[in-house]
């Protein structure tokens, strides 16, 4: 009967052991894809909602150019048309007039006897609350029906 062979065990040396460096590498490489992944997501998703809110935006500036004159009606149609409308969001729809650069008042007449311009001014102040970015932001577009 053989007795088995007992090897001395030797600790491994640190320096030159390259075990486990893969592992490390791909955490350092995952984590930086993985916040490149978040912001990109949150950039398309801002996108979005910029670009439903613009179209919403356009709807309620449809209405006014079409010959509609009722603010709260406007407000309406821009909420309607708003797909993912954010929580806190506030439109507002307001009208007024100008002779030449200055503003006027609707119902009287300029000083060269020419009616005024007629305005309607559609504003919408929200926010934007993404995996990383936190934004608000206030878009404003103005049609002239007069």
């Amino acid at each position: 009967m053989t007795t088995p062979v007992k090897t001395k065990q030797t600790e491994p040396n640190l320096e030159t052991d390259e075990r486990g460096a893969a592992a490390i590498e791909f955490a350092f490489v995952a984590s930086m894809l993985g916040f490149i992944l978040m912001a990109v997501t949150d950039v398309g998703l801002l996108l979005y909602e910029r670009s439903d809110m613009r179209g919403a935006m356009h709807a309620g500036a449809y209405y006014f150019v079409m010959g509609g004159t009722d603010n709260a009606e406007a407000e309406t149609k821009v909420k309607a048309a708003w797909r993912t409308i954010p929580e806190g969001t506030t439109v507002s729809a307001t009208d007024y007039c100008e002779c030449g650069d200055v503003v006027s008042v609707c119902t009287s007449v300029c000083s060269d006897q020419s009616l005024p311009a007629v305005y309607h001014k559609i504003s919408i102040q929200t926010k934007f609350d993404g995996l990383l970015l936190d934004t608000s932001y206030t878009v404003d577009e103005t049609i002239r029906v007069r």
